[in-house]
């Protein structure tokens, strides 16, 4: 069981053992499979009801690969709702040496520095200081128990995308910029807390529709490119050994196997060792 931590609670070694297992994954050749699954998945894992589900098994078997290279690491959550600065507001904690390194260049957009310096990464020159906002829009989907209002998310969570721009805010070709994971790991916890939420709201259905949508985005429709079909196009092994994934499957996190900070109790820290951590996050 991993716990998915906000990226201002990671320890420095957890910064480390993160991008250490995202460098090796991409040294291996396993990364850039991820860039051509999303790549196919416009019209599968966007722009309707099959948004949360789709990346939610997406980021997880990302994050299975990961472990496979180190069992501890989980993917952080960026809330770019917030500033994410360190108390003094003189750091920030995401765009950092030691993590997902600088804003692009004034005149490139290249990023120099970080774990990822050497990827070839294109961002906006931004203001590390700044973030990109959209909690009222995020606040006001979360408050209704309907799932078809809920996943409006999938616009805000867009300006986060448009944000960091470069790579990241081309949803073709997002993942191809490490901060892609942080972002979706973020909308995949405000599904969780939405669930917990609402759960008991009588007639609460976590997934809608049932039927009757757009194929891959019905309740138990199988979905792309996992269930091994052609289109939009195939992709090894599902195109040989498909597995059956649906919405259905995917509305209980903890069902899963991983949890989250500030959602489930097992990922509580005893005091003794948050103080630790809060002594590690400073170094």
């Amino acid at each position: 069981m991993g716990c998915r931590k906000n990226l201002t609670s990671l320890t420095a070694a957890e910064r480390k053992a993160f991008t250490n297992a995202v460098n090796q994954l991409k040294a291996d050749g396993g990364y850039d499979f991820y860039v051509e699954q999303h790549r196919g998945a416009m019209g599968h894992g966007h722009g309707g009801p099959a948004f949360f589900p789709w990346h939610r098994e997406y980021l997880l078997r990302f994050e299975q690969d990961l472990q496979a290279i180190d069992p501890n690491v989980t993917v952080p959550y960026w809330d770019w709702t917030r500033s994410n600065l360190n108390p003094a507001a003189t750091e920030s904690w995401i765009w950092r040496a030691d993590l997902m390194g600088g804003p692009g260049q004034a005149d490139t957009g290249e990023v120099k520095d970080g774990p990822f310096a050497g990827w070839g990464l294109i961002r906006n020159s931004f203001n590390r200081f700044g973030f990109p906002g959209t909690g009222g829009d995020i606040a006001a989907s979360m408050a209704s128990p309907h799932y078809t209002t809920f996943r409006r998310i999938e616009n805000p969570h867009g300006a986060a995308h448009v944000w960091v721009g470069g790579f990241v805010g081309n949803p073709v070709i997002a993942p191809r910029d490490p901060v892609f994971w942080l972002i979706h790991a973020n909308v995949d916890r405000l599904w969780s807390q939405w669930l917990k939420r609402h759960h008991d709201v009588p007639g609460f259905q976590p997934f809608l529709p049932l039927s009757g949508g757009p194929t891959g985005h019905n309740l138990r429709d199988t979905m792309w490119p996992w269930n091994g079909t052609a289109e939009p196009f195939g992709l090894q092994p599902w195109t040989v050994a498909p597995e059956l994934v649906r919405p259905a499957d995917l509305t209980d996190h903890r069902a899963l196997g991983y949890r989250y900070a500030g959602i489930d109790a097992e990922c509580t820290r005893p005091v003794g060792l948050r103080i630790t951590e809060r002594t590690d996050r400073q170094r």
